[in-house]
Parts: structure tokens; C-alpha cells; sequence
């Protein structure tokens, strides 16, 4: 009786939860899914009853066992899951750190990105930039200039979907951020600025050098497949969603963005699971080599740096190795979600 009881409290406040969020259309998916699901369990329970030669439930009893487990999953689901977006999005948000480097004859000021943050993340990071500047501090900063179509194509191949200006615009729906505008962080207080990166028809040179040509009918020895259009598919996602639906999906992305920040592993591992290591290589590592060499051969000796948290160690290394003076003289933290 008490299992009953926990089973439909459970499975009411659930459905009016759905009806809050996804009203009349989710409530009745959620529905047919459970009854779905009753009846595939239900249909396998009697053929492995048949099969171990145990009693076969009654439709009744089986719905009433079935509907008990599906609560727990639930409670069990929800809380597990719940803290998970609690914990990474109000205990312990991500932290991206501003490093201060020198090695006694320059000094660089190395400040970790997020192509998507917030606009006081963004804000705070203009105001530094302001600062800086006005202590005789010049700007290097990340940006992947367009190439030709033809490589734009051949990217958007390599990556599976179609990339562009719009694309981090568009992804930040998915999270209620801003995507990271350089034009933000140019002109403040001198035009001392300077982009320290390659163009796209770079990247696919370098990638085409180093490993194979791509072609329209081949990418990586393979069949190629037509890019996902991913801003579309964002776009649509979106706009079918109720409002309230969409602040769940903001809350659950946040956190898993959040998660990813913090941990270097899990970034590595996205990465080697992605089948795409050559085309990173070049992404990251012959990026960072171009940090490094602008670092070392230019004539200002207070550097300001604007580039993605997945760069910073790669340069830190190299720095050390190119010169063991150098030193991290101090640390500050910013919250990209804030």
C-alpha cells in the first residue's frame, strides 16, 4: 500500500511538473511514453517468465510493480541529476583565471576565454583590457580570420557541420549568454591591438600538408557526409520550445558547460572522441606555436593576451622551455557564467 502511495504522489507531482513546463502537448508525451514503456517491459516479462518457467503477472500487478520502479528512477534521476545543475551552476561555477607571467624583461597578461560568457564576465574583462592599457600594455588577441569558400567548405566538412560568424550567436540561446565579440575589446585607449592567429585557408593548408587532401567526395579516407546546419537546427530547437522548457535546457547546458571548464580531462577526452586529433593539432598546437613566437620576437615588452582556455598550458610550457626565467607572478579569477 505505502509502495502505492509513493508510486502516483511521485507520478502526480511529475505530471504536473511536465504540464508547468511543457503544458498539454508534453503532458501527453510523457503519457504515451510511460504506456509505451509498460507495454515492451510487459511483453519482455512474459517472455522471460516462459522462458525461467516463473508465474506471469497479471497486466495489473505488472502495471502497479512497473509504475514503482519508474518512481524511483525518477526521484532517483531528479535528485542525482538536480544537484549536478545545482552544484556546477550555484556552488561551484566555473572559474577561467587571468594569469600574470614575467620573466623579468616582459610581462604578459594571459587571460583565459569563453567564446560564450556573460555580459559582466565580458565587461570585466573590457575593463581590464582599459587598465592595462592605460599602464602602456598592448593587446594580442584570438581570431580565426575567414578564408575562401572552398575552405570554409572543407572545414565545415571536417567538423560535420557548417560554421560561421553567426554560429556562437546562435548557441548562446542555448544558454541565455552573449557570444564573445572581439570588436569589444579593439580600440580601447590606443590601437595597439594585434591579432595573433590564422586565417582559415591557413588551418586547411596546414591540415592538407600535413595529412590529405579533402575533397568534395572524401574527408579523412572516408565518404564525406553533407555538414549539419547547425544554426538552423538551433534556431528550430529553440523556437519549439515553451519558455519554460527553454530555461531548463539554459540551466542543464550551463552546467555541463561548467563541468567542462573546470576539468581538462573531460575537454581531452571530448576531443580524442571526436575522431577530429589531426584537425585539432593544428586548431591548438600550431596556434600556440604562433603565440609563443609572437611573445619571444615582439618589441613590446607588456603584452596583454585574449585567447581560449584551451591554449594557456601548451603556451606555458613552451614559454619555459623557450625560457626558464619565466614565472607566474600572479593569479586572478572570473566567473565566464556570472
Amino acid at each position: 500500500m505505502k509502495k502505492n502511495i509513493f508510486s502516483w504522489v511521485v507520478l502526480l507531482l511529475f505530471f504536473v511538473v511536465i504540464l508547468l513546463i511543457s503544458w498539454i502537448i508534453g503532458w501527453l508525451q510523457f503519457i504515451v511514453s510511460i504506456c509505451s514503456y509498460w507495454l515492451i517491459f510487459y511483453i519482455f516479462h512474459i517472455l522471460w517468465s516462459k522462458i525461467t518457467k516463473k508465474p506471469i503477472k497479471n497486466y495489473k500487478d505488472f502495471a502497479l510493480y512497473f509504475i514503482n520502479r519508474i518512481s524511483i528512477l525518477l526521484v532517483s534521476f531528479i535528485s542525482l541529476f538536480g544537484s549536478f545543475i545545482y552544484y556546477e551552476n550555484y556552488l561551484e561555477p566555473a572559474l577561467l583565471p587571468e594569469f600574470t607571467l614575467s620573466n623579468w624583461q616582459k610581462t604578459v597578461v594571459f587571460q583565459w576565454m569563453a567564446h560564450i560568457g556573460s555580459e559582466n564576465f565580458y565587461t570585466k574583462i573590457k575593463n581590464n583590457i582599459i587598465e592595462n592599457k592605460k599602464a602602456w600594455f598592448v593587446l594580442f588577441y584570438e581570431w580565426v580570420k575567414l578564408g575562401k569558400k572552398e575552405n570554409m567548405d572543407k572545414f565545415d566538412r571536417l567538423i560535420w557541420f557548417e560554421f560561421n560568424k553567426k554560429t556562437y550567436s546562435n548557441l548562446s540561446k542555448m544558454y541565455w549568454l552573449s557570444a564573445q565579440n572581439n570588436q569589444d575589446f579593439l580600440n580601447l585607449v590606443n590601437s595597439k591591438d594585434y591579432n595573433t592567429d590564422v586565417s582559415m585557408d591557413t588551418i586547411i593548408a596546414k591540415y592538407e600538408k600535413k595529412h590529405w587532401t579533402i575533397t568534395k567526395d572524401k574527408v579523412y579516407n572516408k565518404i564525406s557526409q553533407t555538414p549539419l546546419k547547425m544554426d538552423d537546427i538551433i534556431n528550430q530547437t529553440v523556437n519549439l520550445m515553451t519558455p519554460k522548457e527553454l530555461e531548463v535546457l539554459i540551466q542543464v547546458n550551463r552546467a555541463i558547460m561548467n563541468f567542462i571548464i573546470k576539468n581538462e580531462n573531460v575537454r581531452d577526452m571530448l576531443l580524442e572522441s571526436s575522431g577530429q586529433g589531426n584537425l585539432f593539432d593544428i586548431i591548438l598546437d600550431d596556434r600556440n606555436a604562433i603565440i609563443v613566437d609572437a611573445i619571444n620576437t615582439s618589441k613590446e615588452n607588456k603584452i596583454h593576451i585574449l585567447y581560449g582556455l584551451m591554449h594557456f598550458n601548451w603556451v606555458w610550457k613552451a614559454l619555459q622551455e623557450w625560457d626558464s626565467n619565466w614565472k607566474v607572478v600572479n593569479i586572478r579569477y572570473f566567473k565566464p557564467i556570472d
